[in-house]
């Protein structure tokens, strides 16, 4: 079954399907890309503060327990609380890789 991570965000709750997640990479504390599979050379630009301190593990925590929890909870919040209390996700927003290179 399809288990959802959910993302809050300064724009409302953003869902992100948890098995197409590729790898997280952390540009900076204010940007960090989530990389998907097979999404036509796309990933997902997050935007918000702190990113550096804690995001990568809190999604990762995220993605561990939308796999090891049973079908009746379809959706993994991402929380961020206690040490990562500063964390804060302002929007995820698609983007086209090859798009920005103009190849498309």
């Amino acid at each position: 079954m399809l288990k959802y991570l959910e993302f809050e965000t300064k724009q409302g709750k953003q869902q992100v399907a948890a098995d197409s997640v590729l790898f997280i990479e952390v540009l900076s504390d204010l940007v960090a890309h989530i990389y998907l599979k097979n999404a036509n050379n796309s990933y997902l630009v997050v935007q918000g503060q702190n990113l550096e301190n804690g995001f990568l593990k809190v999604v990762q925590d995220a993605i561990f327990v939308a796999a090891t929890t049973n079908w009746m909870k379809p959706i993994s919040e991402v929380v961020f609380d206690g040490p990562y209390l500063g964390v804060g996700i302002e929007t995820i927003k698609l983007e086209c890789i090859l798009c920005k290179e103009g190849k498309v």
